[in-house]
């Protein structure tokens, strides 16, 4: 019998031993194929294992670990995370609520959150309290009406949905700017393209979409902005709809407040040219190879001398009307 307990003792320094000796690359590849929560026990393996978890490249905290810190007590979701030497956090479907104990995350250098219940009074909370944050993409996020963005350091936004208003404010460094929206509500203090692109001072690549038109300034849509975008270089359109005349317009209007634009993407025909010969790349989706389009890319050939590059997809086009454009663009070459 004594021989046996021995022997058990034995096997079990051994097995805690090989535990404690496995190379950091292993206990990474074990940890990363575990749930959360056993991730989080063996730190008590030993010395080597105590708080490996933390050093995982990636944590996914998903339904199962949602309820079983459910079952301990409330807001240790938060509590976790807010422990972590986070740098990256996607969250999604879920309603943020911080507990009071939560600092923010001071290492944080992106934000991703997508279907998620948050106030606007939350979200401004969570934003001051990130002061590393470089990247932020908003998603269908219900509640969050008011958008007020402070953020020093950050370069990149994405926004997506529907607000009330979008103030970004003391955000130098922001460059990169993708705003699509579904719908604005509008308020006494209702914001337009002055207030938004106020906040853009250094902005040099610009997606919008066609609701950017929501935003329209009372005095309908002037010839180009009250302060130009002297950093662009790239702007690109969403499901804009050339037959609208407030449409090109808006087109037009930035096309005229950018000097310094080297390329242009759009999904249709634009009627117009801009106002300076910079213009290095043009990128087209015809929609009927007739009318703007047609006429645009002849004006556009005709003006441009440092043009290099025009990219124009055809693939919306019936046969005929492939045919009928390429003779009509070919036939005008022929002729210059």
């Amino acid at each position: 019998m004594a021989g046996e307990l021995q022997r058990g003792c034995v096997n079990k320094m051994q097995g805690s031993t090989l535990i404690s000796h496995l190379p950091d690359n292993v206990i990474e590849e074990i940890l990363i194929r575990m749930p959360i929560q056993d991730a989080v026990r063996t730190s008590i393996l030993s010395r080597k294992w105590w708080n490996a978890w933390l050093r995982l490249p990636q944590l996914v905290f998903d339904e199962g670990f949602y309820r079983n810190s459910m079952r301990r007590s409330n807001n240790d979701l938060m509590i976790t995370i807010n422990d972590l030497m986070l740098k990256h956090f996607k969250l999604r479907s879920c309603l943020v609520g911080p507990p009071p104990r939560f600092n923010g995350f001071n290492r944080l250098l992106s934000l991703e959150l997508k279907d998620v219940s948050i106030t606007s009074e939350v979200f401004s909370s969570l934003i001051s309290i990130c002061p590393q944050l470089e990247e932020l993409k908003l998603v269908t996020c219900t509640d969050l009406c008011d958008l007020e963005i402070t953020a020093p350091k950050l370069t990149c936004l994405y926004l997506e949905g529907a607000f009330s208003s979008i103030w970004i404010q003391n955000s130098p460094d922001l460059t990169r700017v993708t705003i699509f929206l579904y719908d604005v509500m509008r308020t006494e203090q209702f914001f337009d393209w002055v207030t938004l692109f106020a906040g853009l001072p250094v902005v040099e690549v610009l997606e919008l979409d066609c609701g950017i038109l929501q935003l329209i300034p009372v005095g309908g849509i002037p010839r180009r902005l009250p302060t130009d975008l002297s950093h662009l270089k790239i702007l690109k359109f969403y499901e804009m709809n050339l037959q609208d005349e407030d449409e090109v317009s808006t087109i037009l209007c930035f096309i005229r407040s950018s000097p310094n634009m080297e390329r242009i993407e759009v999904q249709m025909d634009i009627d117009g040219i801009p106002d300076d010969d910079a213009l290095r790349e043009v990128e087209l989706e015809l929609a009927s190879g007739v009318g703007f389009d047609l006429e645009f890319i002849k004006v556009i050939l005709a003006t441009s001398p440092v043009l290099e590059k025009m990219d124009i997809d055809l693939t919306l086009l019936s046969d005929m009307g492939r045919y009928r454009f390429l003779k009509e663009v070919l036939g005008d070459m022929d002729d210059c």
